[in-house]
């Protein structure tokens, strides 16, 4: 775990040296280097390159997939927003529907909820072949902490936010 954060700091800070170069002086300074980068500034270091051992083919399809559906419901929300059904994603409820793709759309529910910034994702088999997307208004409250709709607030908060209040 270290280490892969090691290198992800490493690349961001090179990454970002041409546009907050005092800010990454100064990560630089306190940060270990490798012997061959051992020098006083990530401006004399070369920019990053992907390591093809760290390449997974599956990985990158699935996100490309993800990326692609949010996309496609960016679209359809911001349709929503103009017609004043929604005010912002979070005040949204999505449908997905998909012959081909439920297996996959089922498989990463949340995540695709996550991605969306929704408060509520519904998946169904759908009967057409391509993906048909559905937004309206989500039902219930909006919870203070997490801005979700919920039909199950409690004291103001959804369950998860309740949850993680309670487990502090």
């Amino acid at each position: 775990g270290q280490t892969a954060m090691y290198h992800i700091l490493d690349s961001l800070v090179k990454i970002l040296t041409p546009m907050t170069s005092f800010t990454v002086e100064e990560i630089w300074d306190n940060m270990k280097h490798l012997k061959a980068e051992n020098v006083e500034s990530p401006m004399l270091t070369d920019y990053p390159e992907v390591n093809k051992e760290w390449e997974n083919k599956e990985v990158s399809e699935k996100w490309e997939k993800i990326i692609n559906i949010k996309n496609l419901c960016a679209k359809e929300l911001e349709v929503a927003r103009a017609e004043k059904t929604i005010g912002n994603s979070l005040d949204a409820k999505i449908t997905l529907s998909g012959k081909d793709d439920y297996d996959f759309l089922k498989e990463n529910e949340e995540t695709l909820k996550v991605v969306l910034i929704v408060s509520d994702l519904e998946i169904s088999k759908g009967k057409k072949k391509d993906l048909e997307i559905k937004v309206e208004h989500a039902k219930g409250e909006k919870c203070a902490r997490c801005w979700q709709y919920s039909e199950e607030l409690e004291d103001g908060l959804c369950p998860r936010c309740k949850h993680i209040l309670e487990s502090k």
